[in-house]
C-alpha cells in the first residue's frame, strides 16, 4: 500500500514538473514569437540626408585667365582725316594750314593781292625776316645805308638779309627768282656786301586761320584764310602746291 502512495505521488510530481516546464517553454516561445513580431514590424528610423540650404558662391575666374575687353584699333583712316567726295578738307587738315600760315616764314605770303607770283609784294614777304636770320649792320653797312637814304642817323632797328637768300626762298616758296619779281623792293640795297636793309620798330605779323578748302588734284589746295587779329588785312584765297615736301604759293587773291 505504501509502495503505491509513492509511486502515485512521484508520478504527480513528475506530472506537476512536466506541466511546469510545458509551461516555460510555451512562454518562453510565446515571448521569442513576439519579439521577432515586434522587431519585423518596427519601422526602421529613415536618416534624413541634410538639404544644402548654402547657394554656392560663383567661381571667380583668375585675373591671369581673364579675357581683358576687346580695344577697338585705330585704323588708318582714324589717323588720316579722310577726304570728303568733292575734295573738301576736313577740320584737322584745316588746322595743319592754320599752323602752316601762322609760322614766321609764311604769314606774309598771305599780306598782298598777286594772281601771278611775279606780283608779290616782297616789302610785307619779308619785313620781320620771313623766319631768315637777320644780322646787325657793320659800321661800313651803316655810312653806306646812311649815304643811300640821306639821313642822319640810324634810328630804329634794320632787318638785314642777304641778296642770295632772298633769292633762295622765293624760288621755294613762290617759284619765282628775285630777278624776275615784277612789283618793286624798297628797301635799301648795299651791293658792296649784296644785302638788303629795312629800317622799321615795329612788327606786321598777323595771324590767319584756314577757314575752308579744297584739294583740287593730288598736290593742289585751294584755300580760305582769314586774320585773326586784325582788321587792316584782308580776308584771302591762296593756292598752294606741295612740292618737295613743302608748299608753294601759285596766287593769293583778297576776297
Amino acid at each position: 500500500m505504501k509502495k503505491k502512495m509513492l509511486l502515485a505521488v512521484l508520478l504527480a510530481g513528475c506530472v506537476v514538473c512536466a506541466t511546469g516546464c510545458s509551461s516555460n517553454i510555451l512562454s518562453a516561445l510565446k515571448g521569442g514569437q513576439e519579439e521577432i513580431t515586434a522587431e519585423a514590424t518596427e519601422t526602421p528610423e529613415v536618416t534624413e540626408t541634410p538639404i544644402a540650404t548654402e547657394i554656392p558662391q560663383e567661381t571667380k575666374v583668375p585675373e591671369e585667365t581673364m579675357v581683358p575687353e576687346a580695344t577697338p584699333e585705330v585704323t588708318k583712316a582714324e589717323e588720316t582725316p579722310e577726304e570728303t567726295a568733292d575734295g573738301s578738307l576736313s577740320a584737322a587738315e584745316l588746322e595743319q594750314f592754320t599752323q602752316w600760315a601762322q609760322k614766321q616764314e609764311n604769314y606774309g605770303l598771305l599780306m598782298s593781292d598777286y594772281a601771278d607770283p611775279h606780283d608779290a609784294n616782297l616789302h610785307e614777304i619779308f619785313y620781320t625776316g620771313a623766319g631768315m636770320e637777320s644780322r646787325q649792320l657793320t659800321d661800313e653797312e651803316i655810312q653806306s645805308y646812311l649815304m643811300s637814304t640821306g639821313s642822319d642817323e640810324i634810328y630804329t632797328d634794320c632787318t638785314v638779309l642777304k641778296a642770295a637768300d632772298i633769292d633762295a626762298y622765293l624760288q621755294r616758296k613762290l617759284g619765282v627768282a628775285l630777278d624776275d619779281v615784277v612789283a618793286s623792293f624798297d628797301w635799301v640795297y648795299l651791293p658792296a656786301t649784296d644785302v638788303w636793309v629795312q629800317e622799321h620798330g615795329d612788327t606786321n605779323y598777323t595771324k590767319y586761320e584756314c577757314v575752308s578748302g579744297q584739294k583740287t588734284d593730288a598736290e593742289t589746295y585751294v584755300l580760305e584764310f582769314a586774320p585773326m587779329e586784325s582788321e587792316y588785312y584782308s580776308k584771302c584765297r591762296t593756292t598752294l602746291k606741295k612740292v618737295d615736301g613743302d608748299y608753294q604759293v601759285l596766287s593769293n587773291v583778297f576776297v
